[in-house]
């Protein structure tokens, strides 16, 4: 990719990153969320918030990428543990080849959104 479309792609997530913040600050007075989920989720993009902000030079890195990178092996590993306990299942006759392939591409659908 070359600089100025990785540039554009970073301020592209910067962006939409600050969006969901916005919203879910002002979805947490709805009656139908819950508390807990709008913590956690706001949490999540606050951190991705600011390693965008340290991808991009504002603010120091702190580790951002280092804890990013070990997070992304950690979910790796249980994701292929996942893979694996399937695979034995549609091995075994327990699930069919096409319940076996609908689970695997959820699990590939959230190891590539771990490159966020």
């Amino acid at each position: 990719m070359s600089a100025g479309r990785d540039r554009e792609e970073l301020k592209a997530r910067f962006v939409a990153t600050q969006a969901a913040l916005t919203r879910l600050d002002e979805l947490s007075n709805e009656d139908w969320t819950r508390d807990d989920t709008i913590e956690r989720m706001a949490g999540m993009y606050s951190y991705r918030h600011r390693r965008l902000k340290a991808r991009a030079g504002k603010i120091d890195d702190d580790g951002y990428e280092d804890r990013s990178t070990a997070y992304q092996r950690l979910v790796r590993e249980v994701l292929e543990a996942q893979r694996r306990a399937v695979w034995r299942l549609r091995n075994g006759g327990e699930i069919s080849n096409d319940v076996m392939h609908r689970i695997e591409r959820e699990l590939d659908l959230e190891d590539e959104r771990l490159e966020i």
